[in-house]
């Protein structure tokens, strides 16, 4: 849907300007934006994918690694003027304090008809576990 879009797999969709969906599940959304990797997705101007289950968002973002992520040029803000209803927490340092950052590897994970699919692809990472930061402060999760 748009000017110059290409659909070139099954399930791939692309929405705008000069967009390229160009594998299996992929969805490129923008101005001149490129999704190539199968289950990739492209957000926004210039922002492209060239690997299976990747992310790219923002101007100029490339996301050339299985699984990785990329985010270009924007913006997110934080200023209390746009924030109403503001009220202290009553979780603060002691709680963080509890969280346990681990290294660990990141699986690509499918979810299909029957259920969840855990590859044996993926990546090393650093992080926190949901379900461990759930028990702490569930609202974060």
């Amino acid at each position: 849907m748009g000017y110059k879009v290409i659909a070139r797999k099954s399930y791939s969709t692309a929405i705008g300007f000069e967009c390229v969906a160009g594998a299996t599940n992929a969805t490129a959304i923008g101005w001149q934006t490129n999704a190539f990797g199968g289950g990739s997705m492209a957000i926004g101007t210039w922002a492209s994918t060239s690997k299976a289950y990747s992310l790219a968002i923002g101007m100029g973002a490339s996301a050339s690694g299985y699984y990785s992520s990329a985010i270009g040029a924007w913006a997110t803000y934080s200023d209390g003027r746009i924030k109403s209803d503001q009220a202290n927490l009553l979780y603060g340092l002691a709680e963080v304090m509890r969280m346990v950052p681990k290294k660990y590897f990141h699986h690509i994970m499918n979810i299909g008809n029957e259920g969840v699919e855990i590859e044996d692809i993926g990546k090393s990472d650093i992080g926190l576990i949901a379900q461990e930061v759930y028990e702490i402060i569930p609202e974060a999760v």
